[in-house]
């Protein structure tokens, strides 16, 4: 993918700092375009797996074609320093399973049972991550909160199908068990210090 070993991991700080050298490389006045907006725009790109090039093939409209100027020379800038941001952890982790099947392959043998809390959280990025991991030997267990029925269709939006009832009340079933189990470890545990106290 273009980076070593010894790559580091920036953090919001140092991607402000590298989009202020953009503008500056670019020539670009932060009263018409604020770096703010290109670092949240190349975010939300990434959440969705939209690399530099191909955010400068859709952009339209000179604020998008700037924006797109600005993705592609920080993502320069990162590659050159050997850095990745937060949103390229994941981004570039999909995509490193996508052109190295034995790497997947890999990490699907030694994470075989995979749990994500607040599934209903998932972007893009997270959703191809988690499915890429988990597709192998299907066991994955998504915790939505209780009452959080919009998380339920997410899924069956990401899946494509509708799941039978009896797969959902699985879910709710098992998610009831797991926050039962929580309150009575929880309040065991309280009870045990009380008594220490």
């Amino acid at each position: 993918l273009g980076y070593d070993n010894s790559f580091t991991i920036y953090d919001e700080d140092d991607s402000k700092s590298v989009m202020k050298q953009v503008f500056k490389t670019l020539d670009i006045d932060n009263k018409m375009l604020k770096e703010k907006t290109v670092l949240n725009a190349i975010s939300r790109a990434k959440d969705e797996l939209i690399g530099c090039d191909s955010f400068e093939k859709d952009a339209r409209g000179f604020e998008e074609k700037k924006i797109a100027d600005c993705y592609k020379e920080y993502t320069n800038v990162l590659r050159s320093n050997n850095a990745l941001d937060f949103d390229d952890i994941i981004m570039l982790t999909v995509e490193l399973f996508k052109r190295n099947p034995e790497v997947l392959d890999n990490y699907r043998e030694r994470y075989r049972y995979i749990m994500v809390d607040e599934y209903q959280d998932t972007n893009t990025a997270q959703f191809e991550f988690i499915r890429l991991l988990a597709d192998k030997y299907k066991n994955l267990f998504r915790l939505n909160p209780m009452t959080d029925i919009i998380g339920a269709y997410r899924a069956i939006l990401y899946e494509g199908k509708v799941p039978e009832l009896s797969t959902l009340w699985t879910s709710v079933v098992l998610g009831l068990v797991c926050m039962i189990a929580g309150f009575l470890i929880f309040g065991k545990l309280k009870k045990h210090f009380a008594e220490e106290l």
